[in-house]
């Protein structure tokens, strides 16, 4: 494991319009070697909350997510590279390099916003006039992230926290398109943009003694932040790091089952054991393939199996009529009844922790 790095060896690249080809150029070149990316945003807050039945928390959370993604703007989006061993790159420098992108979209005489976020962000350093005149345009940007091999790749790892709203707009920018109208819309979007993703908060359930949001985590981890709170870049850095921290002290093999979950959002009613998305599915795609009930073991004794195969009763005609399975290349070989009952002994957060990312730190 890599030393954290030390506030002098950081340099945080600004990017803005004028020299926003020239850094997806190096992007390009250092994402096969720094394939994990920490990612951070910064947006204008939020400003609707739906009304009306709701079947859980988690739709009444996306349908906030859809409403306020929909009509606010992306502000700044942060991103740290870096390989397995959590080493950064340095793009031909003496410092180890991060990123942080300045969109213009936003007007704060024009649009709408929460005015506690834009205190927060003013009082962290963002100038908001700046971004109007030297700012990244949107569509620009989401062409280049298309071309830049960061999007749409198998051997890329996501790394966030709390992040719904983060690749909302990420979407938003690379689909030109308002958000699906559900979930499962949503998280087909997801898987096909950004197959492999982790998010800390999700990954905090695991660890009894963590909690809070990305400052406290740090804190309990002993993990210094470089650069401004409230800026994406100095986050997006603060993520990466803490990431590395809580895999060295907490888990130990391989993170894949705890891939693909969104803290906040999924689907509660079809998760009896704390079972992701991402993991229903891939064992769905192993149902339609192979004989089922081998890989279920249903009348074998095991109890998981057993609830789950119910939790599959549920599901199956909402997801094969859209083939979202087929999002997934891998298959399981066999059920993973460990991995489906990982999160027996996890309680319900309140709704208070639901909030967007920029909420809680």
């Amino acid at each position: 494991m890599s030393l954290l790095p030390k506030g002098d060896s950081i340099q945080i690249r600004e990017v803005w319009n004028d020299n926003l080809k020239q850094e997806f150029a190096l992007i390009r070149e250092i994402v096969d070697d720094y394939p994990y990316i920490a990612m951070d945003t910064e947006f204008p807050g939020v400003v609707l909350r739906p009304v009306g039945d709701f079947k859980n928390t988690n739709d009444y959370h996306y349908q906030t997510l859809k409403d306020n993604v929909d009509v606010l703007k992306l502000i700044q989006l942060g991103l740290t590279f870096s390989d397995e061993q959590g080493n950064l790159p340095t793009c031909g420098t003496d410092k180890y390099c991060i990123w942080q992108f300045n969109f213009r979209e936003f007007n704060v005489n024009e649009d709408v916003f929460a005015n506690e976020s834009i205190e927060l962000l003013r009082q962290s350093g963002i100038d908001f006039k700046k971004n109007n005149e030297k700012g990244i345009d949107a569509l620009q940007f989401g062409e280049l992230l298309m071309s830049s091999g960061i999007a749409l790749n198998d051997n890329v790892y996501w790394v966030t926290f709390h992040s719904g709203y983060d690749f909302g707009y990420l979407l938003k920018l690379l689909t030109c398109q308002n958000l699906p109208d559900t979930q499962v819309g949503f998280f087909s979007l997801i898987n096909m943009y950004f197959p492999t993703l982790y998010d800390i908060k999700h990954l905090m359930k695991f660890c009894n003694s963590l909690h809070g949001g990305l400052n406290k985590l740090a804190e309990l981890l002993e993990v210094e932040r470089v650069g401004v709170s409230h800026q994406a870049g100095s986050d997006s850095l603060l993520t990466s790091c803490t990431f590395r921290k809580l895999k060295e002290n907490f888990f130990s093999g391989s993170l894949e089952k705890y891939a693909g979950v969104l803290y906040g959002l999924g689907f509660m009613d079809y998760e009896p054991f704390g079972l992701s998305l991402r993991l229903l599915t891939m064992i769905l795609c192993e149902i339609w393939e192979q004989e089922w009930r081998s890989h279920l073991m249903v009348g074998k004794g095991s109890t998981a199996a057993k609830e789950c195969w119910g939790c599959f009763n549920i599901v199956t005609d909402s997801l094969v009529d859209i083939d979202l399975g087929f999002h997934w290349k891998c298959m399981l070989s066999s059920f993973d009844s460990e991995a489906c009952g990982a999160g027996l002994a996890v309680s319900r957060q309140d709704n208070d922790e639901m909030l967007p990312e920029t909420s809680n730190i």
